[in-house]
Protein backbone atom coordinates (compact mmCIF):
# COMPACT_ATOMS: atom_id res chain seq x y z
CA UNK A 1 0.00 0.00 0.00
CA UNK A 2 2.67 2.62 1.02
CA UNK A 3 4.80 1.85 -2.39
CA UNK A 4 1.96 2.20 -4.28
CA UNK A 5 1.41 5.35 -2.60
CA UNK A 6 4.37 6.48 -3.21
CA UNK A 7 4.27 5.67 -7.14
CA UNK A 8 1.18 7.68 -7.14
CA UNK A 9 3.02 10.71 -6.01
CA UNK A 10 6.25 10.41 -8.18
CA UNK A 11 4.08 9.91 -10.91
CA UNK A 12 1.60 12.89 -9.81
CA UNK A 13 4.95 15.09 -9.50
CA UNK A 14 6.11 13.58 -13.28
CA UNK A 15 2.92 14.93 -14.96
CA UNK A 16 2.03 17.96 -13.48
CA UNK A 17 4.60 19.61 -12.21
CA UNK A 18 6.89 22.42 -14.51
CA UNK A 19 10.76 22.33 -13.63
CA UNK A 20 11.67 23.45 -9.87
CA UNK A 21 9.19 25.89 -9.42
CA UNK A 22 5.33 24.40 -7.83
CA UNK A 23 3.53 24.74 -11.52
CA UNK A 24 0.23 22.81 -12.19
CA UNK A 25 -0.59 22.67 -15.95
CA UNK A 26 1.73 25.74 -16.67
CA UNK A 27 -0.34 27.79 -13.87
CA UNK A 28 1.14 28.70 -10.51
CA UNK A 29 0.25 27.62 -7.56
CA UNK A 30 -1.61 30.58 -5.35
CA UNK A 31 -1.00 30.98 -1.31
CA UNK A 32 -5.13 30.94 -1.41
CA UNK A 33 -7.20 27.42 -0.86
CA UNK A 34 -7.82 25.67 -4.25
CA UNK A 35 -11.42 25.86 -4.61
CA UNK A 36 -13.14 22.73 -4.51
CA UNK A 37 -16.48 21.21 -3.75
CA UNK A 38 -16.32 17.72 -1.36
CA UNK A 39 -18.62 14.82 -0.57
CA UNK A 40 -19.13 12.21 2.25
CA UNK A 41 -17.71 8.59 2.27
CA UNK A 42 -20.96 6.83 2.94
CA UNK A 43 -22.27 3.59 3.33
CA UNK A 44 -25.24 3.40 0.50
CA UNK A 45 -27.08 0.94 -1.68
CA UNK A 46 -24.89 0.03 -4.40
CA UNK A 47 -25.79 -1.36 -7.89
CA UNK A 48 -23.40 -3.20 -10.18
CA UNK A 49 -24.65 -3.22 -13.59
CA UNK A 50 -24.15 -3.41 -17.38
CA UNK A 51 -25.31 -1.87 -20.31
CA UNK A 52 -27.11 -3.81 -23.09
CA UNK A 53 -28.51 -3.39 -26.31
CA UNK A 54 -31.91 -5.82 -27.01
CA UNK A 55 -34.86 -5.18 -29.49
CA UNK A 56 -38.79 -5.26 -29.13
CA UNK A 57 -40.49 -8.58 -30.19
CA UNK A 58 -44.17 -9.58 -30.00
CA UNK A 59 -44.70 -13.27 -28.01
CA UNK A 60 -47.71 -13.44 -30.05
CA UNK A 61 -48.70 -13.34 -33.90
CA UNK A 62 -51.74 -15.71 -34.84
CA UNK A 63 -52.50 -16.79 -38.73
CA UNK A 64 -56.45 -16.22 -39.25
CA UNK A 65 -58.06 -18.75 -41.48
CA UNK A 66 -60.61 -19.32 -43.63
CA UNK A 67 -63.32 -22.19 -42.26
CA UNK A 68 -64.55 -22.62 -45.83
CA UNK A 69 -64.42 -22.90 -49.40
CA UNK A 70 -65.44 -20.31 -51.64
CA UNK A 71 -63.98 -16.64 -52.84
CA UNK A 72 -63.18 -13.51 -50.95
CA UNK A 73 -65.55 -10.71 -51.61
CA UNK A 74 -64.67 -8.07 -49.57
CA UNK A 75 -60.75 -7.72 -48.01
CA UNK A 76 -59.51 -5.10 -45.87
CA UNK A 77 -55.99 -6.14 -44.75
CA UNK A 78 -53.12 -5.03 -45.80
CA UNK A 79 -49.98 -5.86 -44.22
CA UNK A 80 -48.56 -3.02 -41.74
CA UNK A 81 -52.29 -2.19 -41.18
CA UNK A 82 -53.65 -2.00 -37.64
CA UNK A 83 -56.37 -3.89 -36.77
CA UNK A 84 -59.06 -3.63 -33.42
CA UNK A 85 -60.01 -7.12 -32.07
CA UNK A 86 -63.50 -8.11 -33.65
CA UNK A 87 -62.46 -5.51 -36.81
CA UNK A 88 -63.97 -6.81 -40.20
CA UNK A 89 -60.77 -8.23 -42.50
CA UNK A 90 -62.85 -10.10 -45.24
CA UNK A 91 -65.84 -11.71 -46.35
CA UNK A 92 -65.99 -15.24 -48.25
CA UNK A 93 -68.50 -16.38 -50.41
CA UNK A 94 -69.09 -20.33 -50.51
CA UNK A 95 -68.78 -22.40 -53.18
CA UNK A 96 -72.38 -23.46 -52.49
CA UNK A 97 -73.79 -19.76 -52.60
CA UNK A 98 -72.85 -18.09 -55.61
CA UNK A 99 -74.97 -19.51 -58.04
CA UNK A 100 -77.82 -18.78 -55.16
CA UNK A 101 -76.47 -15.00 -55.36
CA UNK A 102 -77.23 -15.09 -58.92
CA UNK A 103 -81.21 -15.41 -58.60
CA UNK A 104 -82.07 -13.34 -55.20
CA UNK A 105 -82.57 -16.61 -53.25
CA UNK A 106 -79.93 -17.10 -50.78
CA UNK A 107 -80.62 -19.05 -47.19
CA UNK A 108 -79.62 -17.05 -44.57
CA UNK A 109 -77.11 -19.90 -43.40
CA UNK A 110 -75.89 -19.51 -46.69
CA UNK A 111 -74.84 -16.01 -46.44
CA UNK A 112 -71.24 -14.43 -46.88
CA UNK A 113 -68.73 -15.30 -44.45
CA UNK A 114 -67.68 -12.69 -42.37
CA UNK A 115 -63.72 -13.01 -41.11
CA UNK A 116 -62.76 -11.09 -37.98
CA UNK A 117 -59.94 -10.23 -36.38
CA UNK A 118 -59.31 -12.19 -33.30
CA UNK A 119 -56.56 -9.86 -31.72
CA UNK A 120 -55.69 -6.45 -31.49
CA UNK A 121 -52.45 -5.88 -33.15
CA UNK A 122 -50.80 -5.77 -36.80
CA UNK A 123 -50.78 -7.34 -40.06
CA UNK A 124 -47.30 -8.65 -40.65
CA UNK A 125 -48.60 -10.58 -43.84
CA UNK A 126 -51.32 -11.13 -45.97
CA UNK A 127 -51.51 -14.35 -49.02
CA UNK A 128 -55.11 -13.64 -50.44
CA UNK A 129 -56.40 -11.02 -53.08
CA UNK A 130 -59.74 -10.18 -53.48
CA UNK A 131 -62.06 -12.19 -55.35
CA UNK A 132 -58.86 -15.19 -54.87
CA UNK A 133 -60.91 -18.75 -54.77
CA UNK A 134 -60.12 -20.07 -51.20
CA UNK A 135 -60.09 -23.83 -49.50
CA UNK A 136 -60.98 -24.70 -46.26
CA UNK A 137 -58.42 -24.21 -43.48
CA UNK A 138 -56.45 -21.93 -46.14
CA UNK A 139 -54.44 -19.32 -44.22
CA UNK A 140 -55.06 -15.58 -45.21
CA UNK A 141 -53.18 -13.17 -42.94
CA UNK A 142 -50.84 -12.90 -39.89
CA UNK A 143 -51.28 -10.84 -36.94
CA UNK A 144 -48.86 -9.84 -34.50
CA UNK A 145 -50.18 -8.75 -30.88
CA UNK A 146 -49.75 -5.12 -29.87
CA UNK A 147 -50.21 -5.77 -26.54
CA UNK A 148 -48.06 -9.05 -25.43
CA UNK A 149 -44.32 -7.16 -26.18
CA UNK A 150 -40.69 -8.59 -24.64
CA UNK A 151 -37.23 -6.92 -25.34
CA UNK A 152 -35.02 -9.41 -25.91
CA UNK A 153 -31.23 -8.96 -25.19
CA UNK A 154 -27.91 -10.13 -26.22
CA UNK A 155 -25.72 -10.32 -23.28
CA UNK A 156 -21.93 -11.41 -22.86
CA UNK A 157 -20.98 -14.86 -21.51
CA UNK A 158 -18.74 -13.50 -18.95
CA UNK A 159 -21.76 -12.30 -17.23
CA UNK A 160 -24.08 -15.05 -17.79
CA UNK A 161 -22.96 -17.12 -14.55
CA UNK A 162 -24.12 -14.08 -12.53
CA UNK A 163 -27.39 -13.61 -14.14
CA UNK A 164 -31.09 -14.84 -12.64
CA UNK A 165 -34.52 -14.40 -13.21
CA UNK A 166 -36.51 -11.75 -12.13
CA UNK A 167 -33.51 -9.59 -12.06
CA UNK A 168 -34.41 -5.52 -12.30
CA UNK A 169 -33.69 -4.03 -15.57
CA UNK A 170 -34.53 -0.42 -16.27
CA UNK A 171 -34.82 0.60 -20.02
CA UNK A 172 -34.55 3.90 -22.17
CA UNK A 173 -37.76 4.56 -23.90
CA UNK A 174 -38.77 7.96 -25.04
CA UNK A 175 -36.65 9.61 -22.95
CA UNK A 176 -37.55 7.82 -19.93
CA UNK A 177 -36.45 5.41 -17.59
CA UNK A 178 -38.45 2.26 -17.62
CA UNK A 179 -38.48 -0.56 -15.10
CA UNK A 180 -39.15 -4.67 -15.71
CA UNK A 181 -37.54 -7.81 -14.63
CA UNK A 182 -35.46 -10.66 -16.49
CA UNK A 183 -38.16 -13.45 -17.36
CA UNK A 184 -36.62 -15.86 -19.82
CA UNK A 185 -32.61 -16.95 -20.10
CA UNK A 186 -31.68 -19.25 -22.44
CA UNK A 187 -28.34 -20.83 -21.61
CA UNK A 188 -27.51 -21.58 -25.29
CA UNK A 189 -24.85 -18.96 -27.02
CA UNK A 190 -26.23 -18.12 -30.79
CA UNK A 191 -24.02 -19.68 -32.91
CA UNK A 192 -23.09 -16.34 -35.08
CA UNK A 193 -23.22 -13.92 -32.25
CA UNK A 194 -21.41 -15.84 -29.61
CA UNK A 195 -23.60 -14.23 -27.06
CA UNK A 196 -26.55 -15.41 -24.87
CA UNK A 197 -30.13 -14.15 -25.49
CA UNK A 198 -32.28 -12.76 -21.79
CA UNK A 199 -35.42 -10.99 -22.49
CA UNK A 200 -38.02 -9.05 -20.18
CA UNK A 201 -42.10 -8.71 -21.16
CA UNK A 202 -42.95 -5.05 -20.64
CA UNK A 203 -46.04 -2.80 -20.95
CA UNK A 204 -45.31 0.68 -21.92
CA UNK A 205 -46.98 2.74 -24.31
CA UNK A 206 -45.17 4.03 -27.03
CA UNK A 207 -43.64 1.10 -27.84
CA UNK A 208 -42.98 -0.76 -31.14
CA UNK A 209 -42.17 -4.39 -32.59
CA UNK A 210 -38.58 -3.72 -34.04
CA UNK A 211 -37.36 -1.22 -31.76
CA UNK A 212 -33.85 -1.28 -30.43
CA UNK A 213 -34.04 -0.43 -26.76
CA UNK A 214 -30.87 0.59 -24.67
CA UNK A 215 -31.00 -0.70 -21.15
CA UNK A 216 -28.72 -1.59 -17.83
CA UNK A 217 -29.41 -4.27 -16.14
CA UNK A 218 -28.56 -5.24 -12.54
CA UNK A 219 -25.92 -7.74 -11.27
CA UNK A 220 -25.79 -7.55 -7.96
CA UNK A 221 -26.60 -4.92 -4.99
CA UNK A 222 -25.42 -4.60 -1.40
CA UNK A 223 -24.97 -1.95 1.05
CA UNK A 224 -21.43 -0.92 1.56
CA UNK A 225 -19.06 2.22 1.52
CA UNK A 226 -19.30 4.57 -1.16
CA UNK A 227 -18.21 7.60 -2.75
CA UNK A 228 -19.28 9.78 -5.86
CA UNK A 229 -17.77 8.47 -9.37
CA UNK A 230 -16.15 12.07 -9.79
CA UNK A 231 -13.98 11.95 -6.75
CA UNK A 232 -11.54 9.04 -7.78
CA UNK A 233 -8.88 9.67 -9.67
CA UNK A 234 -6.30 6.96 -11.58
CA UNK A 235 -2.98 7.41 -12.50
CA UNK A 236 -1.19 4.62 -14.30
CA UNK A 237 -3.90 1.96 -12.83
CA UNK A 238 -3.08 3.70 -9.27
CA UNK A 239 -6.83 4.53 -7.83
CA UNK A 240 -6.61 7.31 -5.48
CA UNK A 241 -8.59 10.59 -4.39
CA UNK A 242 -8.10 13.56 -2.24
CA UNK A 243 -9.17 13.31 1.51
CA UNK A 244 -10.13 16.98 2.76
CA UNK A 245 -8.80 17.54 6.60
CA UNK A 246 -8.40 20.67 8.37
CA UNK A 247 -8.19 22.82 4.78
CA UNK A 248 -5.64 20.59 3.35
CA UNK A 249 -6.04 17.85 0.46
CA UNK A 250 -4.72 14.52 1.54
CA UNK A 251 -3.65 12.58 -1.11
CA UNK A 252 -5.15 8.53 0.07
CA UNK A 253 -4.53 5.28 -1.71
CA UNK A 254 -8.17 3.34 -2.36
CA UNK A 255 -9.10 0.19 -3.21
CA UNK A 256 -12.41 -0.24 -5.34
CA UNK A 257 -15.08 -2.66 -5.90
CA UNK A 258 -18.43 -2.30 -7.46
CA UNK A 259 -19.17 0.65 -9.76
CA UNK A 260 -22.98 2.23 -10.67
CA UNK A 261 -23.79 5.08 -12.72
CA UNK A 262 -22.92 7.70 -10.01
CA UNK A 263 -21.23 5.81 -7.22
CA UNK A 264 -18.63 3.49 -6.70
CA UNK A 265 -17.09 0.85 -3.93
CA UNK A 266 -14.90 1.72 -1.66
CA UNK A 267 -13.44 -1.36 -0.43
CA UNK A 268 -9.94 0.09 1.56
CA UNK A 269 -8.43 3.51 2.21
CA UNK A 270 -11.24 5.38 3.59
CA UNK A 271 -13.69 5.68 6.44
CA UNK A 272 -17.50 6.13 6.61
CA UNK A 273 -17.50 10.15 7.14
CA UNK A 274 -14.42 11.16 5.34
CA UNK A 275 -14.71 14.11 2.90
CA UNK A 276 -13.27 13.70 -0.44
CA UNK A 277 -12.88 16.22 -3.10
CA UNK A 278 -15.34 15.66 -6.30
CA UNK A 279 -14.82 19.21 -8.37
CA UNK A 280 -11.50 21.03 -8.63
CA UNK A 281 -9.65 17.68 -7.48
CA UNK A 282 -7.85 17.29 -10.91
CA UNK A 283 -5.82 20.19 -9.91
CA UNK A 284 -5.06 19.44 -6.50
CA UNK A 285 -1.83 17.95 -5.03
CA UNK A 286 -0.56 16.50 -1.57
CA UNK A 287 -0.79 19.02 1.16
CA UNK A 288 -2.21 21.61 -1.02
CA UNK A 289 -4.41 24.20 0.76
CA UNK A 290 -8.57 24.05 -0.13
CA UNK A 291 -11.63 26.39 0.15
CA UNK A 292 -14.32 24.45 0.06
CA UNK A 293 -17.17 25.82 -2.25
CA UNK A 294 -21.11 25.36 -1.71
CA UNK A 295 -22.03 23.55 -5.00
Amino acid sequence: MSINLKQIKILLMRYLLCGSALYFCGYPVLAAGLPIEVATAEVASIARTIPVFGQVKTSKTIDVMSLFAGRITYLDAQVGDHVKKHALIARIRRKEAEALYGVGAVPKGLKDTVVLSPISGYITQSTVVLNQQITSGQSMVSIMSDNHYFIEFEISGEYLKNIKLNMPISYLLADKVMQANLTKIVPIADPQTGFFKARAYVDAPEIYTGQVVQARLQLAQKKTLTIPRSALLNVEGLPFVYVIQKGKALLRQVGTGIRSEKRIEITQGLNEGDKVATQGNYDLSDGASVEIQTP
